[in-house]
């Protein structure tokens, strides 16, 4: 049974290593997507008048319009995977792009990675306590009687 133990714990810590692989390479090494709500700029009316800009695509009051924006991955240094796409005047992104998608995806992450240490050091623990227990030998069966009552 000891040796049977070790296995099953072997195989927990072989299939936690596999998951975290997958996360790493299937998840947090490719870059991110970001849906930024878009609004208007605030007293657009009086930019359009004293500038004399051209003529202006405001986002409707109560729609909901959003831009799809490409962000790093978690381990890139910056946080946008290219510019920013352009807003036709007055649009505006109405929060910064790509820090609530990467600060949420960082959470995620340090949960998976403190999930895995866990594992990992659960397993050893019941590794080295197996290691110093000799394996039980099987229970004896006990004779059969030939007698009826």
């Amino acid at each position: 049974m000891n040796t049977r133990a070790r296995r099953i714990v072997v195989v927990v810590i072989g299939v936690a290593l596999a998951w975290y692989a997958a996360v790493v390479a299937g998840w947090a090494a490719r870059p991110l997507d970001d849906t930024v709500p878009v609004g208007n700029l605030p007293g657009w009316e009086q930019v359009l008048r004293a500038e004399g800009a051209p003529p202006p695509v405001p986002v409707a009051p109560g729609a909901v319009v959003t831009r799809e924006v490409r962000c790093g991955s978690l381990f890139d240094g910056d946080r946008l995977d290219g510019p920013l796409p352009e807003l036709p005047f007055p649009q505006a992104f109405n929060r910064e792009p790509c820090e609530l998608i990467r600060g949420d995806a960082r959470l995620v992450f340090a949960i998976d990675t403190i999930v895995l240490v866990l594992i990992l050091l659960g397993g050893v623990l019941l590794l080295l306590r197996l290691r110093g227990r000799p394996d039980e030998p099987p229970l004896p069966t006990p004779a059969l009687t030939g007698t009826t009552r």
